[in-house]
């Protein structure tokens, strides 16, 4: 690939970028105008689930603020760990409440549109990583360019930007994932560092506990060298992140248990009233 051709389209691909963070920014901009308000049965935009992990916010926000430690602070842990820690700590920086009253699950209002906006750069940042990343296994060729404009652009993706839902960062963490899976270099280091991050990916959404297997399967076929350790510092770092989960667990309840109750009762919450629904017809 000659010089005036990457100049070109590293110059298309900052357009694209421009487009995607501007079509991201005016969708967060109208989600926050016209749902970011509390109405009789709670906020438009912060319910159910993700009710809860507000509420999760809120409890580890007070406990932060008051004890003046990290670890083992918050109620049990019940859904995923580290986005009430995310909407905590982005609480306590930006020095708001969370909710105006807890009990009647009213949020406070206003100073969230730069949470979105965090999202947004986050992602396009993960973006830059992996069309870097790309480079290396094709360059000369359009398929990088190609592969990051469809991700820039895609509105299956950008519409979490502007929601408050745990997807966007996950999204974002994938991507930064898949980036460093296909990096050729892997050291013991490099290794670890991705077992670690697998943790943080669980931690984001819980369904990231499986992640690590296809990842260790990869790694066991594609490298030549070394292939045992790396398996092992992968599943080290993985480990340590499930190890301190448990740990912090432990503290606040007195069991060490690393995946949410919700996971436990989730399937009788949705399937026994099915049953007994059924159970009532016949």
């Amino acid at each position: 690939m000659t010089f005036n051709s990457k100049f070109t389209k590293n110059k298309s691909l900052i357009y694209i970028f421009f487009i995607g963070i501007l079509i991201s920014s005016f969708y967060s901009i109208y989600n926050i105008n016209k749902f970011e308000k509390n109405e009789n049965d709670g906020h438009l935009m912060i319910r159910g689930d993700l009710n809860l992990i507000w509420r999760e916010a809120h409890a580890f926000k007070k406990d932060l603020t008051e004890k003046k430690i990290f670890f083992g602070n918050g109620i049990a842990y019940t859904r995923t760990f580290l986005p009430s820690k995310t909407i905590a700590l982005y609480s306590f920086l930006r020095d708001q409440d969370i909710y105006e009253n807890i009990d009647k699950k009213t949020i406070k209002e206003g100073k969230k549109l730069v949470y979105l906006f965090f999202q947004i750069i986050l992602y396009y940042i993960s973006l830059l990583y992996l069309y870097k990343k790309l480079l290396l296994f094709y360059d000369g060729k359009n398929v990088s360019f190609l592969i990051i404009t469809f991700l820039a652009l895609d509105p299956n993706i950008i519409q979490w930007h502007g929601t408050f839902w745990t997807e966007s960062i996950f999204i974002s963490m994938q991507v930064f994932l898949i980036g460093m899976i296909i990096n050729k270099n892997k050291t013991n280091f490099s290794c670890l560092f991705l077992g670690l991050f697998l943790g943080l990916i669980f931690l984001q959404k819980t369904v990231g506990v499986f992640f690590i297997l296809f990842i260790l399967f990869y790694i066991f076929f594609s490298e030549a060298k070394n292939r045992i350790i790396k398996i092992f510092n992968i599943s080290l770092g993985f480990f340590l992140v499930l190890l301190l989960l448990g740990l912090d667990n432990f503290k606040k309840t007195g069991i060490f248990y690393v995946m949410p109750t919700q996971t436990k009762n989730a399937h009788y919450s949705v399937l026994v009233p099915q049953i007994f629904s059924e159970k009532k017809r016949c």
